[in-house]
């Protein structure tokens, strides 16, 4: 009878161990990647608005990685433009240590001044919604390039192209293997009771090769390679 229970526990205990080597992660824990958008192009949308017409539609926001800096270099050299090497130590440092977009906001409010204003994001709150929950503002918000502004029968168009710079250690940038919704980013623009967002879904891995850069996106990269890292080059410097 003492050899039968013996038999019975060692059997137990390999049974257990199948058990653990099969199951994988303990139940309950998440399975979770590095966040990668499946694409760098966002376009503004409506989240909840009082004036829902307070941005155009036209607006949109890159989101700027590797994909993204490469392009931007390569159109660089393709137009005889001379690359700094100052501008690729910059691009380096900034793609390793921060999380870049690229906002181009539009505005053809019926209120100029206002259009005026919020595409130079006065009084509007600016945050990154990421994966767990969490709200971060950005570091820096970085005028790339001067106002645009031309009519449109009795009103006017306003752009402008803002940089919001967000440092890698502050976010939590994880996507879920196991959740049922893909994971997404939102960069919100808040303000005048008005809530709108750019949103990138998570490129979660499927085996499948990354698509080729569209021409939507060649069109949507307007800052040149000199130019965009020169502006974040005295940004950077500040957290050496």
């Amino acid at each position: 009878m003492k050899h039968a229970l013996v038999w019975v526990l060692l059997l137990g205990a390999v049974l257990g161990l199948v058990s653990c080597k099969t199951t994988g992660k303990p139940a309950g824990e998440e399975a979770l990647v590095p966040f990668q958008p499946s694409a760098p192009l966002a376009q503004l949308h409506v989240e909840k608005a009082a004036y829902p017409s307070l941005f155009s539609a036209r607006s949109y926001a890159l989101w700027v990685g590797p994909e993204v800096t490469r392009q931007r270099r390569d159109e660089a050299l393709a137009a005889g433009e001379t690359v700094l090497a100052d501008s690729d130590k910059a691009a380096a440092e900034i793609d390793e240590n921060f999380v870049v977009f690229e906002c181009h906001i539009e505005s053809v409010f019926e209120d100029m001044s206002i259009g005026y204003d919020v595409v130079g994001l006065r009084g509007i709150q600016m945050y990154l919604e990421t994966p767990d929950g969490g709200k971060v503002p950005p570091a820096q918000v970085i005028m790339g390039t001067q106002l645009e502004e031309k009519p449109q029968g009795a009103l006017k168009i306003f752009r402008r192209t803002n940089l919001a710079v967000f440092p890698k250690k502050d976010l939590n940038l994880m996507a879920s293997l196991s959740k049922e919704k893909t994971p997404s980013v939102r960069l919100v623009l808040d303000g005048y009771n008005s809530k709108f967002c750019f949103e990138w879904f998570a490129n979660l891995p499927t085996g499948a090769p990354q698509p080729l850069i569209s021409p939507e996106l060649r069109q949507a990269v307007k800052m040149k390679y000199n130019e965009y890292y020169g502006k974040l080059q005295e940004f950077g410097h500040r957290f050496d």
